[in-house]
């Protein structure tokens, strides 16, 4: 339109008051974008682990826009635009025209019939707000990974060697589950291990046909494991225990914690909320963590004799820590060892 004016303004002039014309529709549009994403933080566990970073990405990506939309567009359009040959006439494309009229004519429908448009607009909103009041609260499905694992758990102090005997009891019977392929064991964590492990506890990763469920295979394996003296077990799969371990430091989908000063009382209203969750329809594998007392020893140095035979409390406890733990004197490598 400039370049047909009787007098053209300068290309730069017609640049800047474009953009002045569309820069607060580009900003208010930017704006309420970023505000729909801003929920997002504030979900906790798994959805907000997954879904917080989807949304630091998407807001910083179009906030980025929104700058050179502000800033490069412009330059570009002066650059490029003012002098281009195409300028010269004013035709659109065949596909521009065609998405021309299609637009047009819905436009021209839309305000020729605008309340049966409002009303149908409105009604397909309810529709929608009924379904979403009738959907399963979860904000993700479960995870379906193709093998099981199942935990098994001695009590606190148990051998290896007994550890041992009872996987291997275990995965006789795991071999006479129908649909069962294949399995791994591995009974306790290296101590440096990020997920250590004591050797009372052993997991089991199964892996078993598709042609079954998987629901119905884990309920042959609970049902398996029922009967084994002396331990507890649950049942879940890899990925998903571990998630749920990294977000609250428990093996489960659902964990309560007790707080108190007496574990005596700890344990005791443990076992009572256990026997009372046992009657919730649904509950499996549910498992009171298993503790034990460690012993210790507690030594108490007295300054006044310390100073009559000429000793230090560093010096004493160097001496107790090197009598109990041993102490490294030098060390020699030979290769990678």
């Amino acid at each position: 339109e400039n370049r047909h004016a009787a007098s053209p303004r300068n290309p730069l002039l017609v640049v800047f008051q474009a953009s002045c014309e569309i820069r607060n529709s580009i900003v208010f549009g930017t704006m309420i974008v970023v505000l729909v994403f801003l929920p997002l933080f504030a979900l906790s566990g798994m959805e907000g682990r997954l879904f917080a970073p989807l949304g630091v990405a998407y807001i910083v990506s179009i906030l980025s826009s929104l700058l050179v939309s502000l800033t490069l567009t412009p330059v570009l359009s002066y650059w490029l635009l003012s002098k281009a040959k195409f300028m010269s006439h004013e035709k659109d494309g065949p596909l521009l025209r065609f998405l021309k009229w299609i637009a047009g004519g819905a436009i021209a429908f839309s305000l020729r019939f605008s309340r049966t448009m409002l009303l149908m607009g409105a009604v397909a909103v309810a529709i929608a707000f009924m379904f979403v009041l009738r959907l399963e609260k979860d904000f993700l499905p479960p995870f379906n990974e193709g093998v099981a694992q199942l935990n098994i758990v001695l009590p606190p102090g148990t051998s290896l060697r007994k550890s041992n005997e009872i996987a291997q009891t275990a995965m006789a019977r795991l071999m006479d589950i129908d649909g069962v392929k294949a399995f791994a064991r591995r009974t306790g964590r290296a101590e440096l291990d990020e997920h250590a492990e004591g050797v009372n506890i052993t997991e089991l990763i199964i892996s078993f046909d598709a042609d079954r469920g998987r629901e119905d295979v884990l309920k042959e394996i609970r049902e398996a494991m029922a009967d084994i003296p002396g331990i507890q077990t649950t049942v879940e799969q890899p990925l998903a225990h571990l998630i749920s371990h990294m977000l609250s430091g428990v093996k489960a989908q659902v964990g309560i914690k007790i707080y108190g000063d007496d574990l005596t009382v700890l344990r005791q209203k443990a076992k009572e909320m256990a026997a009372a969750m046992r009657q919730v329809k649904g509950v499996t594998d549910l498992l009171v963590e298993p503790q034990v007392e460690i012993p210790q020893l507690r030594i108490e140095l007295d300054r006044d004799q310390l100073l009559r035979y000429g000793l230090t409390p560093v010096y004493v406890n160097d001496y107790v820590e090197t009598a109990m733990n041993g102490d490294v004197v030098s060390e020699v490598l030979l290769g990678q060892r």
